[in-house]
C-alpha cells in the first residue's frame, strides 16, 4: 500500500463455490489521484489478484479521495 492510501475497512469473504479464493473488499482514503492508481497499478501487479474494480467514483476528485475497490484473492 503506497503511504498516502489508507484503509478504512478490509472484508475478505470465501468464495463458497472456488476452493482457495476469496472476494476482497476495501474501503479507505487517498492523498491525490496518483497514489491511488499507484495503489491500484500495484494490485493489478500481483499474480494472485483477479478482477480488480474501482468504481468511477474513485477517480473523480484529484485530491482527498474516497475511495472503495473490490477484487478476488487466488491462494
Amino acid at each position: 500500500i503506497p503511504e498516502a492510501i489508507y484503509l478504512n475497512s478490509l472484508s475478505l469473504d470465501p468464495n463458497k463455490d472456488k476452493n482457495n479464493r476469496f472476494q476482497i473488499s476495501l474501503t479507505g482514503h487517498g492523498e491525490t489521484r496518483e497514489a491511488l492508481l499507484n495503489f491500484k497499478k500495484s494490485l493489478e501487479s500481483e499474480s494472485g489478484f483477479r478482477g480488480i474494480y474501482f468504481p468511477s467514483s474513485s477517480w473523480v476528485k484529484p485530491s482527498d479521495v474516497n475511495f472503495s475497490a473490490s477484487f478476488e484473492m487466488i491462494l
